[in-house]
């Protein structure tokens, strides 16, 4: 259902991620921020998102 959520967003399913850390496992949190932040470098920006007319994600800036 959630694949179906995001996909209906326009977020690819790969920006998300959900893991279990204690908060006795700083180091962990930190390589798995560090992880998805790398894979959503490589993913880009999120092409589904951008208003096309804006030219931008449709933020009043």
């Amino acid at each position: 259902m959630l694949k179906s959520l995001l996909e209906y967003m326009g977020v690819d399913e790969g920006r998300v991620n959900f893991s279990w850390v204690s908060a006795s496992e700083g180091g962990r949190f930190a390589e798995l921020v560090g992880e998805v932040t790398e894979k959503v470098k490589q993913l880009g920006p999120n092409e589904g998102l951008i208003d096309k007319k804006a030219g931008c994600c449709g933020c009043q800036e």
